[in-house]
């Protein structure tokens, strides 16, 4: 057994940076240089091995993964396979890396076929890709095992990084770059080369799902960052009074918009559509028939505005540089792209002439030999040592050995014309490759048109910024756990026979319900405030998967989510310390605690009183003037003994058991002490009601996480009020409550 001699808490930290490194330059983050992660690299490079070119035989995915797992990527089939499928999805990439045969997938959102029935092989122009890789222009290194070589990078001939893009979610780190027109890219690349402005050319990201680029922040393309915002293409079919989709946005499922088409239709949440058919066989065409006493449009941004038809991309292209994670705009990588194919072009170059001297060496010394045979023959029978001698006539070690290595009858048979021309031709062929050490720029050209003359199609994605979406006003449920995000429809109030809750995902923690406008104010435990536009988020269906919290740049522990406003707010520690600050934070992150501090609870102020309560049922109310308003990285004051639990700002409030009994408390009946004491019981745990399991301010309507799945929004009107009272059962059990 090893012992480590270091603290745990030491041991956890390096360990963990280990961890978070290894998934950021090993997994999730793309190089700049080629555009691919290493799980990607893995498999085209299997794929170059197997000689699975394009036209060649397809072999099955399963062999493939098989392969790409025993010899480069130890970490599982199935993550494997779902790159692998990804390289050759046509609406995942504009230029799909790998030719599927067999179901890859659909837009529809239909699963790929399990990998003993799929048959793949590389595309036409991902052999581009490997071109170069036998002229020695890129580095390998030891497997995972150390058995074999895998190359470092690819030796990739146009920019495949800004081309096809890519999507990745490391520790802390989240990467989001949209797809470009390979023809800009080209033009722009050259551009810098000749130095003018690359963005002349470059318009924006061109998806190949299509559909209309209506807004781009101006720094996007610039630094890297930056919201882009996309539409579905449609047009109005005056005669059938109805709204066809013919494009839809670049990483949204069509059952997702037709399931969300018919929601709004059967919920009655937009008058006036009919039905909704789905058209659609080669080409997507989705038909939405409107009422013959509607307008369709004055319909249409209402059902781009609640459905995916309209989707907010926050692109952030976050690349390996130098084995370091690194936000870049667009110039700077094509920059960095120059550069590398300099490389490439020039140890390509270097490899070829140093092949050609040794060819030139050898035709050399054939001359040699056939001019001077004789010579050579009675060196050959006088000379104990042949090598001396024929080393004073000035010929190399190598023209020597190639000398004695020759057969004299086919010697005679050289023809000294035909040597001579074959030495000139490598003369100048060598200096053909001098010529291109020297200066790389004309083939680092001349080579990037033939790409694009090969494999440019025209753009896919219409840029109109002229196209006008109005922003209606309508609500929306943020579902959040400690590490997701999910923006969702409004739910609905649920009536007493649908207090069992709906699904809302795994790992439950809060909703909260805001305005579609809004920002949201996102609190950590670590003690750091995000702040989110509610706009950008994607609209989710309430079963869908969570959106990890880093692709918003979040670290640590999501503990609360509110909407944001400008106004006071408590905040409670883990340590039962309060701390009362102004929320006026202009960035979109910001420390609202001191880093010693684990945050609890986060409440607005709502009155001049304020209730913490804890854990063992406990409330103790003190008056707010005895909390200073404080900087941002300060600590907190004690304001409560026990242990934690929420912190309330407003004069009554909503007590929940675990067992699912709800009751109203009017706070004015608790005598006001100083801050710092245990308080007075307002819930004592039963067989009955169970523990204690969350309280919140008072509201009309509250939100009820029933379990890590399941959430319940509900009346509550009719509750009774007092502190010594259970209350009445409402669910069949609770975990958290909070209001609207």
């Amino acid at each position: 057994m090893k012992l480590i001699n270091e603290t745990f808490e030491q041991n956890l930290k390096s360990s963990y940076l280990t961890y978070a490194l290894s998934v950021i330059t090993g997994r999730a983050i793309p190089d700049v240089r080629d555009g691919l992660k290493p799980v990607q690299r893995r498999i085209l490079y299997s794929m170059y091995e197997l000689g699975l070119m394009h036209n060649k035989p397809f072999k099955k995915s399963a062999r493939i993964v098989g392969e790409t797992l025993g010899k480069y990527h130890p970490h599982g089939d199935a993550p494997i396979y779902e790159a692998l499928v990804r390289l050759a999805q046509p609406f995942s990439m504009n230029h799909p890396l790998i030719e599927g045969q067999g179901n890859f997938g659909s837009i529809d959102g239909d699963p790929p076929a399990a990998m003993r029935y799929t048959e793949a092989r590389l595309s036409e122009i991902a052999e581009e890709l490997f071109r170069d890789l036998p002229y020695d222009v890129v580095e390998f290194q030891d497997n995972f095992d150390n058995s074999i070589k895998e190359p470092k990078v690819l030796p990739v001939r146009f920019p495949n990084l800004l081309v096809n893009g890519a999507s990745g979610i490391a520790v802390g780190i989240a990467t989001e770059i949209p797809p470009h027109n390979l023809a800009e890219i080209i033009d722009g690349t050259i551009a810098i080369i000749r130095g003018e402005n690359p963005l002349k050319y470059i318009k924006g990201p061109d998806f190949p799902t299509g559909g209309i680029l209506y807004r781009m922040d101006e720094n996007y393309m610039t630094n890297g960052v930056g919201k882009i915002e996309l539409v579905a293409k449609y047009r109005i079919d005056t005669e059938r009074n109805s709204i066809i989709i013919e494009e839809i946005p670049y990483g949204v499922a069509k059952i997702d918009i037709v399931r969300d088409l018919l929601r709004l239709k059967d919920e009655g949440r937009i008058k006036g559509i009919k039905s909704v058919v789905d058209r659609s066989g080669k080409d997507i065409q989705i038909e939405v028939v409107i009422d013959r006493n509607y307008k369709p449009e004055h319909i249409i941004n209402s059902i781009l505005n609640q459905t995916m038809l309209r989707k907010v991309i926050n692109a952030r292209i976050v690349v390996l540089d130098e084995g370091k994670p690194v936000t870049m705009g667009i110039p700077e990588i094509l920059s960095r792209f120059i550069e590398f194919r300099k490389q490439i072009i020039v140890r390509r170059a270097q490899h070829f002439r140093d092949k050609y001297r040794k060819s030139l060496e050898k035709v050399e010394s054939m001359i040699f030999a056939v001019q001077n045979i004789d010579m050579i023959i009675r060196i050959l029978r006088e000379e104990d040592v042949p090598e001396l001698k024929l080393k004073e006539m000035g010929l190399s070690d190598q023209q020597i050995a190639y000398i004695l290595d020759m057969n004299l009858r086919s010697l005679r048979k050289q023809e000294l014309g035909k040597l001579i021309e074959e030495r000139a031709k490598l003369i100048n062929m060598i200096a053909e490759q001098e010529r291109i050490i020297s200066d790389p720029i004309p083939t680092l050209i001349a080579e990037l048109e033939e790409i694009k003359h090969k494999y440019s199609v025209p753009r896919r994605t219409q840029i109109d910024h002229n196209v006008i979406i109005q922003d209606y006003d309508y609500r929306v449920g943020i579902v959040y756990s400690d590490k997701g995000l999910k923006k969702i429809a409004e739910p609905e109030i649920a009536d007493r026979f649908k207090r069992t809750g709906i699904k809302y995902g795994d790992s439950v923690l809060g909703l909260v319900i805001v305005n579609n406008r809004s920002k949201i104010a996102v609190f950590t435990e670590e003690g750091e405030m995000y702040k989110i536009d509610v706009n950008s988020m994607d609209t989710r269906d309430r079963d869908d998967p969570f959106e990890e919290i880093s692709k918003y740049g979040i670290q640590g522990k999501i503990v609360k989510v509110l909407p944001y406003y400008d106004r006071e707010i408590v905040i409670l520690t883990e340590r039962g310390a309060i701390k009362r600050m102004q929320l006026d934070i202009v960035r979109s992150k910001a420390r609202v605690i001191s880093e010693r501090e684990r945050v609890v609870d986060v409440n607005y102020l709502n009155s001049d009183y304020i209730t913490v309560v804890s854990k063992e049922g406990k409330a103790i109310r003190f008056r707010i003037d005895e909390l200073r308003t404080a900087g941002r990285a300060a600590g907190g004051v004690k304001g409560i003994t026990g242990t934690p639990l929420r912190v309330i700002t407003s004069d009554r409030m909503i007590v929940g058991s675990t067992n699912g009994y709800v009751k109203e408390v009017n706070l004015n009946e608790i005598r006001i002490t100083s801050r710092g004491g245990k308080g007075v019981f307002i819930y004592k745990p039963s067989k009955r009601s169970g523990e204690i399991a969350d309280v919140c301010n008072y509201s009309d309507e509250i939100v009820a996480v029933i379990n890590d799945t399941k959430v319940a929004r509900v009346r509550l009107a009719d509750l009774k009020s007092g502190k010594d009272i259970v209350g009445r059962k409402v669910f069949s059990e609770l975990k958290k409550i909070y209001n609207i």
